[in-house]
C-alpha cells in the first residue's frame, strides 16, 4: 500500500513479527503476515464522468466544468465490508470537490458498488486532475487508492500510413554484403516446415523484405553487416503522444540464443537532432508476420523518421540466418481537445 505512513508501517511490522529466541531481545518479521496486513481491502476499479447536469454533456471534462465522478469500489478482501463512509480528496491544485463524501453499501468479498462525488475543475486543457479515495473498512485505518482524470478528451489524428502497395519516399542504407531491404512481392523460402522468409505480404501484395532472390534460407539473407530502412522525415509537432503500429517479420537461426545476438531486428525513432530511441528489439526470430503496437513520445524538435535495421554479425565468420519484413505501417498522433462548459 503506497499510502501507508511510517507509523502504520512500524505498527504492521511490530504486529507481524515473532521472537527470534528466548531472551534474545530481537524478532523476526513474518513477511507473509506483514504483506497481508498491508493489503488494501477496498480498491478503486474504475471512474466514469457525467457532465450532463452542469457541463456540456460530452462525457469529458473541460476547463470550468462541474461534473459527477462515479467511482467503482471493489471488496478485494476476505471479509464483508460496509456500509461505511468513503471520501474523495483532491491532490491537484485547481480542483474543488463540492460533494466529497458518500457511503458504500454492504459488500461481500468480490462485490462491487458505485459511489458518486461532485467536482469542479479549473485546470487548463490537457492537465490531469489527481484524486485519492479514502474508504472506511471497519478497521483502524482507511483503505486508500489514487487515480487521475484527463481535462479534455484525446483525439487521434493520422500522421502517416503506408501499405507499400505503391512506391514511397523510403530509402535504404547500410553495409550488409547481401540481403538489403527491397520493396517487393515476397517470394518466400521454406525449410523443414518453417518459412524463413515471408511467402506473401502481411496485407496486399507488396512489402519491404530483406533480400528476395534466395531459394534456400542462407541465400540472399542479410550477411556480414546491416541493412537499414528509413522512412521520410515526418512533422509531428503539437501532439501529446503517438502510437505506431505495423506488421513485422523476423527470422534468425534457431537454437540456443546468444548475447549479443548474432542476428537482430531493431526499430528506432530518429529525431531531428540525431538522437535515437529504440522501440522494437524482438528477442525471438521464429518468423511469421507479427503485429506490433508501440506508444511513442513526441520528439523534442517536432520532427522524426523511423529506422528499421536487420543485421548479422558473427565474429567467427559463420553465415547466420537473418531475414526481416515490414508491412502495413501506421503512425497516429494523440491531441487533447477541450470544449466550453
Amino acid at each position: 500500500d503506497p499510502f501507508l505512513s511510517p507509523a502504520e508501517v512500524r505498527r504492521i511490522l511490530a504486529r507481524s513479527s515473532r521472537p527470534a529466541g528466548e531472551g534474545s531481545g530481537a524478532g523476526e518479521i513474518d513477511a507473509v503476515a506483514a504483506v497481508g496486513s498491508a493489503r488494501r481491502p477496498l480498491l478503486e476499479r474504475g471512474v466514469e464522468i457525467d457532465d450532463r447536469q452542469a457541463g456540456n454533456g460530452d462525457g469529458a471534462l473541460d476547463p470550468g466544468e462541474t461534473a459527477l465522478l462515479y467511482v467503482t469500489l471493489e471488496n478485494a478482501g476476505e471479509r464483508v465490508l460496509g456500509p461505511e463512509r468513503v471520501r474523495l480528496v483532491p491532490t491537484t491544485p485547481g480542483t474543488r470537490v463540492e460533494v466529497g463524501e458518500a457511503r458504500y453499501p454492504r459488500l461481500e468479498p468480490g462485490g462491487r458498488a458505485r459511489v458518486s462525488f461532485r467536482v469542479a475543475f479549473e485546470l487548463p486543457c490537457g492537465a490531469r486532475a489527481g484524486f485519492r479515495v479514502e474508504a472506511e473498512t471497519g478497521g483502524e485505518r482507511p483503505s486508500r487508492s489514487a487515480f487521475e482524470v484527463l481535462v479534455g478528451s484525446e483525439r487521434r489524428e493520422l500522421i502517416f500510413a503506408d501499405d507499400f502497395e505503391t512506391p514511397g519516399a523510403w530509402s535504404v542504407a547500410g553495409d550488409a554484403a547481401a540481403g538489403a531491404w527491397e520493396r517487393a512481392r515476397p517470394r518466400g523460402v521454406r525449410e523443414a516446415g518453417r518459412w524463413t522468409a515471408p511467402e506473401r505480404a502481411a496485407s496486399g501484395q507488396w512489402a519491404w523484405v530483406t533480400g528476395n532472390a534466395g531459394s534456400t534460407p542462407l541465400d540472399d539473407d542479410v550477411d556480414r553487416g546491416r541493412t537499414l530502412l528509413l522512412s521520410p522525415w515526418l512533422e509531428v509537432g503539437g501532439f501529446e503522444g503517438m502510437e505506431l503500429t505495423y506488421r513485422r517479420w523476423f527470422s534468425r537461426q534457431s537454437g540456443p540464443a546468444s548475447w549479443p545476438p548474432r542476428a537482430w531486428f531493431r526499430g528506432e525513432v530518429e529525431e531531428g537532432d540525431g538522437r535515437r530511441v529504440t522501440f522494437d528489439l524482438p528477442p525471438e526470430g521464429e518468423g511469421g508476420w507479427q503485429s506490433v503496437r508501440v506508444p511513442l513520445e513526441p520528439p523534442r524538435g517536432g520532427r522524426l523518421r523511423l529506422r528499421f535495421t536487420v543485421g548479422e554479425d558473427d565474429p567467427l565468420g559463420g553465415d547466420r540466418l537473418a531475414e526481416g519484413g515490414l508491412d502495413a505501417l501506421r503512425l497516429e498522433g494523440l491531441r487533447v481537445v477541450c470544449d466550453g462548459p
